[in-house]
């Protein structure tokens, strides 16, 4: 009953102090772990937020809650409108598909990140600037659709270990398709390669 109730433990009669002791400092030890990961989502200035399988935010980091605000999304839960995109999208277990919020300013693309437990899942926003300057490059070069988000990363100077992070791969993933690019672009570093991306971007002759 306890667990139904939305409890996260329970404790039975008659009470051992130090088994009340041992739980509190477990959950304390959880809560601190939490906290200590958003405030590292915080200092990465990473677009992330966090919802339950209703559609409810539980939570933003500051650059989210701004970007979604500067885009008149009310993140409260009188917004019904967001709530119900989100929890269609989240009804679909293998969410293949990016949801793009129409409903703002500019449109702006959620990405699923990772679940965190069976109620809370963390999503990343991508600014539609980005899309589409990735897919003028999958359009220009003779790349993927993966090999040009890492491209226009590249192009903004990011590290592979920064790239991998912003697009949920592993570094070595990101190396492989950096090799990839290389071979098809045929140039043989990331100063060149980042060059023909900005060129193309630009519209200018690669």
């Amino acid at each position: 009953k306890a667990f139904e109730c939305g409890g996260n433990d329970y404790i039975t009669k008659p009470v051992n102090p130090q088994d009340l002791l041992a739980r509190i400092t477990a959950h304390l030890n959880n809560a601190r772990m939490i906290n200590n990961a958003r405030a590292a989502l915080d200092i990465a200035k990473q677009f992330i937020l966090a919802t339950d399988n209703a559609g409810n935010i539980l939570w933003t980091t500051p650059e989210t809650h701004d970007l979604l605000q500067a885009n008149n999304l009310d993140t409260t839960a009188s917004n019904e409108n967001l709530k119900s995109q989100l929890q269609h999208w989240l009804a679909d277990q293998y969410r293949k598909n990016d949801l793009v919020l129409h409903a703002a300013d500019k449109p702006l693309t959620i990405r699923y990140f990772k679940t965190v437990n069976s109620n809370e899942h963390l999503l990343r926003i991508v600014e539609h600037d980005a899309i589409l300057d990735a897919s003028v490059l999958e359009n220009n070069l003779p790349i993927t659709k993966r090999e040009s988000e890492v491209l226009l990363w590249i192009a903004h100077g990011k590290s592979n270990r920064e790239i991998a992070d912003i697009l949920s791969l592993s570094p070595r993933t990101v190396t492989k398709h950096l090799e990839q690019i290389y071979t098809k672009i045929q140039v043989d570093n990331r100063t060149a390669a980042a060059s023909i991306a900005i060129q193309s971007l630009l519209g200018l002759p690669v």
